[in-house]
């Protein structure tokens, strides 16, 4: 039977982790000389993860990156030391060292010391589980939104550039101070394996999704908006008679106007359309004066009806 393009990047993938482990396990070095050499192939890999991420992303859509990616690529080296030590309990003093120059040149909200407590028991700090855990039950904001970008824009290169990355991440942190560790084989494995099943599954909700845009929320849509439209305001000539205050309301009101005029367009009874209003006014956080039943009522009888801030 032939293989497919997920049976191959599987395939693939489980046997980098393998090859990387063997590797890693025959190397004939100093102790030392491979500590360093894991803290600086650490450092490599979580830029090229990052790089591999964004490179996506901007192919994808060149004026918007998903906020999930942006926080998920600063925890992927937190996500994959949080894999090692929950496994093994303890951290060795080398360990130690990778986690302090790491906490050292990254502004969390968090302290070291809370991290690893958290990685130990599993539990939340911040938002990195709900952005970057990745289980049979549970799939982190980061994991969806890159499973999606790379179905629209990436490649098989990139998907397998991405795993060599994290699994080498994962292998390297588990031997600094134990470098005959054999808990990197199965941590990589396991995360082969689920990566490979989350992903086919957010590729059966990607093709049944109507607009690929539908992975951007409302609500930071607006916010890039008002974003880019103030940024409009600070780079023109403003005359005395209309200042930045007055204009920036104006946006909403373009932004609510645009929303109701196709609702209003659409083949439903008052009743949904108001709903429909309700909903769009909900998720836009935008505050108006004048109620979405005024609207709809005003609006069957005029098409000239506009919102007022």
């Amino acid at each position: 039977m032939k293989w497919g393009f997920f049976d191959s990047v599987a395939f693939a993938a489980a046997m980098t982790v393998h090859d990387m482990y063997q590797e890693e396990n025959k190397r004939k070095i100093k102790t030392q000389k491979l500590y360093q050499e894991c803290f600086a192939k650490i450092g490599e890999d979580s830029s090229k993860a990052f790089d591999i991420v964004t490179g996506i992303a901007k192919k994808a859509s060149k004026c918007y990156m998903p906020s999930s990616l942006i926080s998920g690529t600063t925890y992927l080296p937190l996500y994959c030391f949080g894999l090692v030590i929950k496994r093994q309990g303890i951290i060795t003093h080398e360990q130690k060292k990778m986690l302090n120059l790491y906490f050292k040149h990254m502004n969390f909200l968090f302290s070291q010391s809370e991290f690893i407590a958290a990685a130990r028991t599993g539990t939340e700090i911040a938002d990195i589980r709900n952005t970057m855990e990745l289980s049979n039950n549970f799939v982190g904001k980061f994991w969806i939104d890159f499973f999606r970008e790379l179905y629209k824009s990436g490649t098989q290169e990139d998907y397998q550039g991405f795993v060599n990355c994290v699994t080498s991440i994962i292998m390297r942190f588990s031997v600094l101070g134990n470098p005959n560790s054999d808990l990197a084989f199965d941590i990589c494995n396991d995360f082969v394996v689920c990566v490979n099943d989350q992903m086919d599954k957010a590729r059966e909700i990607s093709m049944n999704e109507i607009d690929w845009l539908g992975i951007i929320p409302i609500t930071e849509r607006i916010s890039e908006m008002r974003k880019r439209y103030e940024m409009l305001i600070d780079n023109s000539r403003i005359t005395e008679d209309m200042s930045k205050e007055d204009l920036l309301p104006m946006l909403d009101l373009l932004i609510m106007n645009s929303i109701c005029d196709l609702v209003m367009l659409t083949k439903q009874p008052s009743s949904q359309k108001l709903s429909m209003i309700n909903d769009a006014i909900q998720l836009s956080g935008i505050e108006i004066e004048i109620s979405p039943e005024e609207y709809v009522k005003k609006h069957c009888k005029s098409h000239r009806t506009r919102w007022v801030l």
